[in-house]
């Protein structure tokens, strides 16, 4: 449902979101990561706005409880940086777990220069030009191994993606067709 209103109910010059007003009613069993560095708690950290950030958070956590977790990313872009020792602080002082998420655009490193030159051909820009929408070669499927290094210092976070993982298991009844 929250799905369908975000696309149905956005108008057309705005992407797709889910408004605060309509996980009152929606929240009960679902899991809520906090966005990364386009969520809006990071979005008002990058603001510096740290009071609404906690309010967003505030509001999320009230909704959501103990299925709410504070999202880390890192592949090496400024906005993360800016935010993720932010992210990090209002986590530990809300009491909230942190997870370590990775946001993959493409398979593999071979692939970034492909993928980097569909992003021109779909923002009509050129490869050259700096102010375009841009990637790094980390937007890529990471392995467990690789994730375990580039979070060390956080294992809490790589230990929340197995909770993740746990609390969303499911096993569906077998019946004869």
């Amino acid at each position: 449902r929250l799905n369908s209103r975000a696309f149905l109910e956005t108008p057309i010059h705005q992407a797709p979101h889910i408004k605060f007003d309509w996980l009152n009613d929606d929240a009960e069993d679902l899991i809520a990561l906090t966005g990364g560095p386009d969520g809006p708690i990071a979005l008002a950290l990058g603001a510096d706005q740290a009071a609404l950030a906690a309010l967003r958070c505030d509001r999320l956590a009230s909704l959501f409880g103990d299925r709410l977790y504070i999202e880390l990313q890192r592949h090496g872009i400024d906005k993360e940086r800016r935010t993720e020792s932010g992210l990090i602080d209002l986590a530990y002082e809300k009491g909230l777990p942190l997870v370590a998420t990775n946001e993959p655009y493409f398979a593999g490193n071979d692939d970034y220069e492909a993928h980097d030159a569909l992003l021109c051909i779909a923002g009509g820009k050129l490869i050259a030009e700096t102010d375009r929408e841009q990637l790094t070669p980390d937007h890529r499927f990471k392995t467990r191994a690789e994730m375990a290094v580039l979070f060390a210092d956080i294992p809490e976070a790589l230990a929340s993606t197995v909770e993740i993982a746990e609390r969303c298991s499911f096993r569906p009844k077998t019946r004869k067709p």
